[in-house]
């Protein structure tokens, strides 16, 4: 039986891991959401979304 990495086991899909990773409110998590969403819009660079 092979070992398994944590990106196997905790899919990003999924709800509870999605929350763990976006939805905190350390610096973190906040920089993480803020890169996802800019990378996801596809925003300008320059134009990035930013923690107001």
């Amino acid at each position: 039986m092979s070992e398994q990495t944590p990106l196997q086991w905790l899919k990003p899909k999924n709800d509870f891991v999605f929350k763990l990773l976006f939805g905190s409110e350390d610096e973190t998590s906040n920089q993480l959401l803020l890169a996802f969403l800019n990378d996801v819009l596809d925003v300008p660079e320059g134009q990035s979304l930013v923690k107001s």
